[in-house]
């Protein structure tokens, strides 16, 4: 089901996701957007995210920006975009085969760029959950231990082979 914005909200499974959000020209769970219309936070405006869910007691979709951070934006506030999602590359990820890639939960990471604890880069672990309070990602570290990290922090590596 596709939401419209005086319709209310209704979730689109996560695999329909891209050819419904270019079919059908209305806001949906895993749309690309783009924040357009803000006067409040108007350095927002022009940027990138996908919409994670809609909040019912806000009346605004919450959208994982593409810098990694979290938004909750209102209907009005958003454009659809047909783009893949992107994250700014980490000087170590230039030249990588892998490509530009969004952060998700479940996700491998390495630490990098750490100034305050050297000792972590390097390290690797998992995307356990986006924390919007902190805006840094919880990450299940491989020794067993956990995070909180900045996007900036880190960057996606493939799953070694098991």
């Amino acid at each position: 089901k596709v939401v419209t914005p005086e319709g209310g909200p209704g979730i689109l499974p996560t695999k329909a996701m891209s050819d419904s959000c270019v079919a059908e020209p209305s806001i949906a769970q895993s749309c690309r957007v783009r924040v357009a219309g803000l006067t409040g936070q108007p350095h927002l405006n022009g940027q990138l995210g996908t919409v994670m869910e809609w909040d019912d007691a806000e009346a605004r979709w919450r959208v994982r920006m593409d810098d990694g951070s979290g938004k909750m934006l209102r209907p009005t506030n958003l454009e659809l975009v047909d783009e893949l999602p992107t994250v700014a590359p980490t000087p170590s990820a230039v030249g990588s085969s892998s490509g530009p890639l969004s952060l998700s939960v479940g996700m491998r990471i390495e630490v990098t760029g750490l100034q305050g604890r050297p000792e972590l880069n390097g390290q690797r672990g998992e995307l356990v959950e986006w924390v919007e309070s902190e805006e840094r990602w919880r990450v299940r570290m491989d020794d067993g231990s956990g995070k909180l990290l900045k996007p900036s922090s880190m960057q996606a590596v493939l799953r070694e082979a098991g």
